[in-house]
């Protein structure tokens, strides 16, 4: 099966995203322990399902429990990119274009536009994720006309 370059180049792409994504998860877990950010614990300063501990406890919790999120999803896109996206399979295509883009939509509404990030910080993603669907919507059109 021959893949087409813009195939390759998104399967780059989604490969890019995931690892600054694992590189993001790690530098934050590390510094998890370190302080429980006031911001996060102002939004979810009335988490009732842990009563018996204090709020920098469940926000360390629950900010934890994002980054493995973040970084099971991160490695997941780059084995889908290796696996399917570089070979140019549908499949491949259709998962990191849908998982990624729910992903980059709700940094969007719930980071970005909020302005509890910088664009600075996650544009970075957002750009990667952009250049990669667009490149492998390019190759995965052209590989249907064929």
């Amino acid at each position: 099966m021959k893949t087409d370059v813009f195939t390759k180049i998104g399967a780059g792409f989604y490969v890019l995203w995931g690892l600054l994504h694992v590189v993001g998860a790690i530098a934050l877990f590390s510094s998890l322990r370190e302080s429980a950010d006031s911001a996060l614990s102002a939004l979810t300063s009335n988490v009732s399902a842990l009563p018996s501990v204090g709020t920098n406890v469940a926000v360390e919790a629950l900010f934890g429990y994002y980054l493995w999120l973040l970084l099971v999803l991160a490695i997941f896109s780059i084995v889908i990119a290796v696996r399917f996206n570089w070979r140019g399979i549908a499949v491949g295509y259709w998962l990191n274009l849908l998982m990624l883009g729910a992903t980059e939509v709700g940094i969007l509404l719930f980071l970005l536009i909020p302005g509890y990030m910088k664009m600075s910080e996650g544009g970075i993603g957002l750009s990667l994720y952009i250049l990669a669907a667009a490149f492998s919507t390019v190759g995965f059109i052209r590989s249907v006309k064929n």
